[in-house]
């Protein structure tokens, strides 16, 4: 997956000018749709319509919020390596498991403080995860970008000096 939807994905969309952040929300778009095909497996083995869209949509939201973080950091990395990895330890880890909210779990009593920890981190995810301040562009890919916007800009004055 990160071979495709990073590594051969990723390049031409920054080529064709768009942005950092308008690639990184764009390229997890066709990686949520690729997952999509689960739901044709759940309809087949009996699973109810409702559950099944239930399912899918929640599947599809969080693998288009995986796939954001792992486009952004393929494109401040440049390493399809370094974003394998972290997905096949996101694979590895799967969803946070919140049961402990549940009267007749064991660790009820700490239910306050396991939620705090998670929304701690989380937003501790999103203020340390700067790169931009921590980690430049690879060199190559500066240069497609530079080269790209100024390309953009070019044709932009050629087109207004054109229908002048």
């Amino acid at each position: 997956e990160e071979v495709i939807f990073r590594g051969c994905m990723i390049p031409p969309l920054l080529a064709s000018g768009l942005s950092v952040l308008q690639v990184s929300l764009l390229a997890p778009l066709f990686f949520g749709v690729a997952h999509v095909h689960h739901a044709m497996t759940r309809l087949a083995n009996g699973e109810r319509l409702s559950s099944v869209l239930l399912i899918t949509t929640f599947q599809f939201v969080y693998t288009c919020l995986f796939g954001s973080y792992a486009s952004y950091a393929f494109i401040r990395s440049g390493s399809v390596l370094a974003v394998t990895m972290s997905h096949s330890f996101c694979n590895w880890m799967g969803l946070p498991d919140l049961s402990f909210v549940q009267i007749r779990h064991p660790m009820y009593q700490y239910r306050i403080i396991l939620l705090s920890s998670f929304l701690v981190g989380t937003f501790a995810f999103k203020w340390f995860f700067k790169t931009d301040d921590l980690l430049p562009l690879p060199p190559r890919l500066a240069q497609m970008i530079l080269f790209s916007q100024q390309s953009a800009t070019s044709n932009d004055t050629v087109n207004r000096l054109g229908n002048n």
